[in-house]
């Protein structure tokens, strides 16, 4: 099994920081370790050593800290993005997968069991493995009315909706269909265009509940919130 690991971003959201840095290379926990050094970690506990960067932005500075892998036992290879969108950019790293694959989004923090992730996948002979957490708070309080009279209130509860945490495992057939759109837009996303596809192919898609930690790094707000000593206490393997 082979993981992709899309760091191809411009990282606009996280201006002006990532005017020097790529967003995957942002300082994490106390250690201050790269986000990106957490994914390659991450992917090895579970057993993937090949991996495929799939980055554009600031390139550079990827390459010379992780450089081919070895010091960290893993293979890496790196696969030049063309600002295509999150599926877009899965062709260009086609030719080297194998008929399945994770892919990884490079501002996604998690400590997911992959392994059993992928155990799922096969057993269930998807087209694609969505990983999905129900654990999603709301950044707001919200109330209970009743005839204008609040009865209830509860502050940043967790709602009763599945979150895509972005962590695929996928079939190889999935290029087939991400060619086709391909030949319509320049630019493809999963969720917007290839996911909504295949449902309507009537292709098996499933998703792999996890109650894992996860963390979507999507902009510099976010950052800011992160408590880098939890993430140090939950990440320890990494600090190794």
């Amino acid at each position: 099994m082979k993981a992709i690991i899309l760091a191809g971003g411009l990282g606009t959201r996280f201006r002006p920081i990532s005017n020097y840095i790529p967003k995957p290379m942002m300082p994490i926990g106390i250690s201050e370790k790269p986000l990106l050094e957490y994914i390659v970690k991450l992917c090895l506990r579970n057993g993937i050593n090949e991996i495929i960067i799939v980055g554009g932005y600031k390139m550079h500075q990827i390459q010379n800290y992780f450089g081919d892998g070895s010091r960290f036992g893993a293979k890496i290879i790196y696969v030049e993005d063309k600002q295509e969108g999150t599926a877009g950019s899965i062709l260009r790293a086609a030719h080297l997968v194998d008929k399945d694959f994770v892919v990884y989004y490079g501002d996604i923090l998690s400590d997911i069991n992959l392994r059993e992730m992928i155990d799922f996948h096969k057993k269930s002979k998807a087209i694609a493995t969505i990983a999905v957490s129900s654990n999603i708070p709301l950044e707001v309080g919200v109330v209970k009315l009743k005839r204008n009279r609040i009865v209830d209130f509860v502050e940043k509860p967790t709602i009763g909706l599945f979150a895509n945490i972005a962590i695929y495992v996928l079939n190889q057939r999935i290029i087939e269909y991400i060619t086709e759109i391909k030949r319509e837009r320049e630019s493809i996303d999963f969720a917007r265009d290839v996911f909504p596809l295949l449902i309507k192919k009537r292709e098996k898609l499933v998703g792999y509940l996890t109650n894992c930690y996860w963390n979507d790094i999507g902009n510099l707000g976010k950052y800011e919130k992160l408590d880098h000593e939890e993430i140090s206490r939950i990440f320890s393997w990494v600090e190794e």
